[in-house]
Parts: C-alpha cells; sequence; structure tokens
C-alpha cells in the first residue's frame, strides 16, 4: 500500500511539474531568490521493495535563504547549512555544498508563487540498490 501512496505522489508532482511549466510563460526558478520558511521537508529513501519516508514539519524559525550571491542558507531545528546554488534552466537549479563544485545536486522548482514554492530534490550519486528523492514545501 505504501509504495501505492508514493506512486500516486510522485505521479501528481509530475503531472503538476509538466503542468505549471508548459503554461506559467515565466521561469519559475528565476522566482526563488529571498527567504522563504519551510513547511514540510520530505525525503523517500528505498532499496527494492522497502521504502521509508521522513517527513520534517518546519518550525517557526526555519528557513531557506536563496541569496542573489548564489549561497543558500537552510536552517532546520538546530541544524545550520550553506550551500552554493545556480539556476541553469527555466526550472532547474543545482545546488552544492560549499567547496565541492563537481559534486551538485538537481533541484526542480516545480510550482512557484509569489507566497509558495515547492522543490524536488534528486541524489547526486546513483545507488543502484536503491533510490533516494527529496521534496521541500516553503511558504512566504
Amino acid at each position: 500500500m505504501k509504495n501505492v501512496i508514493l506512486i500516486i505522489v510522485v505521479f501528481l508532482v509530475a503531472a503538476d511539474l509538466f503542468y505549471s511549466c508548459k503554461n506559467s510563460g515565466v521561469s519559475p526558478a528565476s522566482g526563488i531568490a529571498g527567504k522563504w520558511n519551510i513547511k514540510v521537508d520530505s525525503t523517500f529513501t528505498g532499496i527494492g521493495p522497502f521504502d521509508t519516508t521522513e517527513v520534517y514539519n518546519g518550525k517557526a524559525g526555519d528557513y531557506f535563504d536563496f541569496r542573489s550571491d548564489n549561497k543558500l542558507y537552510i536552517k532546520e531545528g538546530a541544524t545550520l547549512d550553506t550551500f552554493a546554488y545556480k539556476i541553469v534552466a527555466a526550472n532547474k537549479i543545482t545546488i552544492s555544498a560549499a567547496g565541492s563544485a563537481d559534486i551538485s545536486e538537481n533541484c526542480f522548482v516545480d510550482a512557484i508563487s509569489p507566497t509558495s514554492a515547492t522543490i524536488n530534490f534528486f541524489p547526486y550519486l546513483v545507488n543502484p540498490g536503491g533510490n533516494t528523492s527529496s521534496m521541500v514545501y516553503l511558504t512566504r
């Protein structure tokens, strides 16, 4: 049952990505700059038939801050991280750890409005035995 729900969620996100990119007429990734509150950060991992979902519900003070100098500052709970980001296509950004430009994560801005954004993260390392992805819902 878990696999069916995961497949449905992935299908709906993919359909939303296709629809929003075809009809928006603007570059979603270009509107990502600024400070966003974290609403939900979900990570999906799986090996074979075994899937695990971890959900972090954002708390007051949590954020993704996309700065104009191509730095991304993330605060989730007590964890603070700094990354470099680059807009590479209308709905695609790459994010890499500071000093690790050769290892980057492809991220797709699925939906964006002045008050909300959805970002899909795909792994930068391919694992033949399993899969990992993450989806972050942001608000302003």
